[in-house]
């Protein structure tokens, strides 16, 4: 185990490693000491709040392109606060990409009421490690937002944005806006804008968001001065920010800008800048850059200009900046892409995988440490990037701009490598005619990040812990050397990682709480009418919410439902029971009249299914049964809430038709009478032997006496209303 003792961890059996250490700040040893970066592009969660994209100028297609490495992995879209937008999922092979199209749902999506509490943040959960980014994908205004994982959330922010150009305004007014999306319900956010903004003044305000909720800080008009350089955002809990510049002017163009923020805990110290121009912000007072030659003191929400530049420029700086790059496509143009780029010293990846969005334009920009340039394999071809395309910044760093515009076309899938390095990577990519430019750094930038102290509830699940992907080295204080590690009691876990010639200490505290104790609400039952259900789950000591948000310690149950209760204690443990209830009446059982059945024939006699259960008195206990015989019949049904009988007597037909008349008046036959008329409707329709009708009644009773009719054959159709006993035959009248 990890001894910590005024603020130095001693390893125990590993041996003596004496680091400094502040609680959930990590230190880097980079045979000095380094400053820290916890920026991650690579992850299995993100969140997103996607910023609103003026439609008249082009803000569809909207995508999510994602890619995996060497384990194969189900992305999971989800609208925490959207009870309107389904679940999307996709399936990724080990080292693949695919895109999840959101057009259809647009709507939804885009921030596009400013100042107002909306339910349109986005949630992405992986099985296994992937980088993820969002594009707008037209071909006008066109831009890619690189998601960044776990390390895009945090407590503090500070926005930077361009401060050259002005939204485009002449036919349709574009904004510059902050959108931001919260992780956990009961998130209180106060903003500080640097400048007026929609509904605001530079004064802070504080707004309140659910988990998945956003909200949007709109510049109050699309001039330089109205754009919200510096505004601060503190948080008390992890949030997401993305930053938008739309349609920003350009000798005669306009284009979309923008990206996700990194929170103020992972920003860096040293930046390189490849191509385009760059605004560095301060988030300190006193902060002393040098760039080139030059030294600059920026105080708190500051930001320094660089203009255009063509060759790579180093940047540092003694204190944590932000570095916004406006890119371009070289050597010179006016559609316009932004990204917040990575800082550097033991980040990168070995290995990064990507889409060309668009036939066109397409250039990749490579920073990799001095010495690894000879090593790069891209889709596993030494040809396409060369040592000799690199130049020299700073004397540690060497940088590359290389055009392969002419080499691959819309949806080639690439794969970049450096097996002795690792290395950032950003793309600049536009359509066949240079209209619009997508820019945006991949790469991984995730160093240690084990996350805030956690808590869970006695009995739960084992939590996982994950020091991140593409390390050399894991050692944890329980002496596991994976990536992840299964916790199940509380204490403090501490890692210690290595990346090239950096090592990395993280630690997390697990705290393990009293669970909540509860009885099952039980199986599903039935309850009879006129009764009551009552559902005890728990004592006092615990909170109670039910499924109709009553919180009384019990529940009444009335009539038919499914009934749940999530039941709390303080240490916010929770659990949840249901139960299905029936509400069900005495059985009232009813089998009709008495009846007559066609001869030789036979009907299904029944009852609902669902009454109870059955008893005939021909022993059946189904629902129905078939009659084939004349008799009794009785059936008795019992439920839960009593029971009813009845029975009924069935008979069939018995006619009797008779072939000869005599009508001679001698008060013998003289009468066409058949024997069983008594029951039913009849009618009654004689033809002679020519076919010609002599006698119709659609109300036969025995009264047919063909006194007018000369003697011979005759036939006869006698028919019953019900059409089941019909009859056809010969009639002989003889006098």
């Amino acid at each position: 185990m990890w001894l910590k003792k005024e603020g130095i961890i001693m390893s125990s059996p590993f041996g003596d490693l004496y680091l400094l250490i502040m609680r959930k700040v990590s230190l880097v040893l980079l045979l000095a000491l380094c400053h820290l970066v916890c920026f991650a592009q690579i992850d299995k969660v993100f969140w997103f709040a996607v910023p609103e994209v003026v439609a008249a100028h082009g803000d569809s297609p909207i995508v999510l392109r994602f890619t995996s490495f060497d384990k194969p992995a189900t992305v999971t879209v989800s609208f925490p606060a959207s009870s309107s937008l389904s679940t999307r999922t996709l399936s990724l092979k080990a080292n693949s990409t695919k895109s999840m199209d959101l057009t259809d749902i647009k709507e939804f999506l885009e921030n596009d009421e400013p100042n107002t509490v909306s339910n349109k943040g986005i949630y992405i959960h992986a099985t296994a490690e992937i980088t993820a980014y969002y594009e707008v994908d037209n071909q006008s205004n066109p831009d890619i937002f690189t998601l960044k994982g776990r390390n895009a959330l945090g407590k503090e922010f500070y926005t930077p944005f361009q401060t050259t150009r002005e939204n485009y305004s002449a036919t349709f007014l574009a904004y510059s806006t902050i959108d931001i999306v919260a992780t956990e319900d009961s998130t209180e956010i106060t903003i500080t804008p640097s400048v007026a903004v929609l509904g605001h003044m530079a004064v802070p305000f504080t707004i309140l968001l659910h988990k998945g909720q956003t909200y949007s800080v709109q510049a109050k008009d699309g001039t330089i001065t109205s754009h919200p350089v510096g505004t601060h955002i503190v948080s008390n809990k992890p949030i997401a920010v993305t930053i938008k510049d739309d349609s920003v002017l350009q000798v005669g163009s306009y284009d979309l800008i923008g990206d996700q923020l990194i929170p103020v805990s992972v920003l860096g110290k040293e930046y390189i800048l490849s191509v385009g121009r760059g605004y560095v912000l301060a988030v300190e007072d006193s902060t002393t850059l040098i760039i080139e030659n030059d030294t600059i003191v920026l105080n708190e929400g500051q930001q320094h200009y660089i203009p255009d530049v063509i060759n790579p420029l180093f940047i540092s700086s003694d204190k944590p900046i932000y570095v916004l790059q406006v890119g371009y496509l070289p050597p010179a143009g006016n559609e316009l892409g932004g990204a917040i780029l990575p800082p550097l010293g033991c980040t990168g990846s070995k290995k990064i995988a990507f889409t060309q969005s668009r036939d066109g334009k397409f250039y990749i920009m490579v920073i990799v440490k001095k010495g690894h340039e000879s090593e790069f394999l891209l889709n596993g071809n030494k040809t396409y990037v060369s040592a000799s395309d690199f130049d020299v910044v700073h004397n540690d760093w060497s940088v590359a701009v290389i055009d392969l515009s002419d080499k691959f076309f819309a949806g080639t899938v690439f794969t970049l490598e450096n097996k002795s390095s690792d290395f950032h990577l950003g793309i600049v990519n536009s359509d066949e005619e240079n209209y619009g430019t997508r820019f945006g750094y991949f790469s991984d930038f995730g160093v240690l990040d084990l996350g805030i102290d956690q808590t869970f509830c006695e009995g739960e699940e084992t939590n996982t812990l994950d020091a991140g992907i593409s390390k050399d080295s894991y050692l944890w204080n329980t002496g596991e050397t994976t990536q992840t590690i299964q916790v199940d009691t509380g204490g403090v876990y501490s890692v210690v990682v290595t990346k090239g010639v950096c090592t990395f200490v993280d630690s997390v505290e697990i705290e393990v709480v009293e669970n909540v104790s509860i009885k099952d609400l039980g199986n599903d039952t039935v309850i009879c009418f006129g009764d009551s259900l009552v559902l005890l789950p728990g004592g006092d000591e615990f909170n109670y919410l039910w499924q109709d948000q009553s919180i009384d310690t019990l529940y009444v149950v009335k009539e038919s439902g499914r009934y749940e209760v999530k039941v709390s204690n303080e240490n916010e443990c929770f659990k949840t029971a249901s139960i299905n209830v029936e509400q069900r009446y005495e059985p009232e059982v009813s089998l009709g009249n008495d009846t007559i059945i066609c001869s030789e024939s036979s009907f299904l006699m029944g009852l609902k299914s669902d009454l109870g259960t059955y008893l005939w008195s021909t022993g059946s206990s189904d629902s129905s049964i078939l009659i084939t015989e004349p008799g009794f019949y009785s059936v008795n049904v019992t439920n839960e809430c009593g029971s009813d009988a009845d029975g009924v007597i069935v008979d069939f037909w018995d006619i009797k038709i008779p072939n000869i008349i005599t009508p001679n008046q001698d008060g013998k036959n003289d009468f066409f009478t058949i024997v069983g008329l008594e029951e039913g409707e009849w009618s009654l329709v004689v033809r002679n032997r020519w076919g010609d009708e002599v006698y119709n009644n659609p109300a036969y009773h025995n009264t047919f006496s063909p006194e007018r009719l000369s003697d011979g054959m005759y036939y006869y159709y006698l028919k019953e209303q019900s059409e089941c006993n019909e009859f056809i035959g010969w009639l002989l009248i003889e006098r």
